[in-house]
């Protein structure tokens, strides 16, 4: 048996996330597309599916750039997490020292930058 390898279509996923959340916001304009509560159900899977499609197709690489999240690092991450607390509203005493935490496990587990072997062209 061969081994394969499948990669993930950059394009295939920007094209699934517009159809999907095409198709939640016509459902959100016309719910009685679908019998019953089929199209309020299908609508919201449709664009909590297409969100995470679109979320994922920014970060995927390209040819001519790395994925995303390739170069963060965690003086731009640290603001974001305080952003997303500061949205969940939790409490300031709780806020910092959770901050901390986390980036002292994202530095103690980032992984060693490693140099990739040069490719052969035959």
């Amino acid at each position: 048996m061969q081994k394969s390898t499948t990669t993930v279509s950059r394009p295939l996923v920007g094209f699934l996330a517009i159809g999907l959340l095409s198709l939640a916001f016509f459902l959100s304009l016309w719910p009685g597309a679908l019998p019953g509560a089929a199209g309020a159900t299908v609508g919201g899977a449709a664009a909590r599916v297409g969100i995470v499609m679109a979320a994922l197709w920014l970060a995927l690489p390209s040819r001519n750039r790395p994925a995303a999240w390739a170069n963060l690092t965690i003086t731009a991450g640290a603001p974001l997490i305080l952003a997303a607390l500061a949205i969940l509203r939790v409490p300031f005493r709780i806020m910092i020292p959770l901050a901390g935490f986390i980036m002292v496990v994202g530095l103690v587990l980032r992984p060693r930058p490693l140099r990739r072997p040069e490719r052969r062209v035959d």
